[in-house]
């Protein structure tokens, strides 16, 4: 699907898309994690329990620093996906956004880290990651903060050894740049 059909979808049909995508980057995860054997990536660390909680939140903060500020320093045509965040996050409830932010979260680690990245690798898995989030292809600056924060992700899961540092980074990420989406949406709408 192109970028000039993604936006005449409405917020509903975007809504439907994202947990359609998600529920087959789950199925794909399955599918190769029982086809190759590999192990489980959900497990909880032993040695170092929940330390991994700061590195997680300083992430977090680091990732939505360089986000807005790519956003306040660009022009809009560098950084804007075509509007199609805004409409979806604008249509959400609050609890929507963090519930999708997981589901997302959820899906796309199983599949990015824990299937694809020990069968070909951090940077194979975090190219393909980039390029499945097809609307930032033609936007360099999005594409290249897409490409670092997966590769971000995938060192966060070689360190810790365990899927659960790079979900919460990435839900984190994605509900509270959702929340904020929704917010600066309803501002100016208001």
């Amino acid at each position: 699907m192109n970028q000039r059909n993604v936006q005449h979808l409405t917020a509903k049909e975007l809504i439907w898309n994202v947990y359609v995508s998600q529920l087959i980057f789950l199925a794909a995860a399955v599918l190769l994690s029982i086809f190759f054997e590999l192990e489980q990536p959900w497990r909880v660390p032993q040695q170092d329990g929940l330390g991994f909680i700061p590195v997680v939140l300083a992430s977090v903060a680091c990732a939505l620093f360089l986000s807005l500020a790519m956003k306040k320093r660009l022009v809009r045509d560098k950084w804007d996906d075509g509007g199609i965040n805004e409409i979806l996050f604008s249509s959400l409830s609050g609890w929507h956004i963090w519930l999708m932010a997981a589901v997302i979260a959820f899906c796309e680690e199983y599949l990015f880290r824990g299937a694809l990245q020990p069968l070909i690798g951090i940077t194979g898995s975090s190219l393909i990651f980039a390029f499945l989030h097809f609307r930032y292809v033609n936007k360099p600056y999005l594409l290249l903060f897409v490409v670092l924060l997966s590769l971000w992700l995938g060192v966060l899961y070689e360190y810790s050894g365990t899927i659960w540092m790079p979900f919460l980074f990435h839900f984190l990420f994605d509900a509270i740049s959702g929340m904020l989406l929704a917010k600066e949406s309803k501002k100016n709408t208001d």
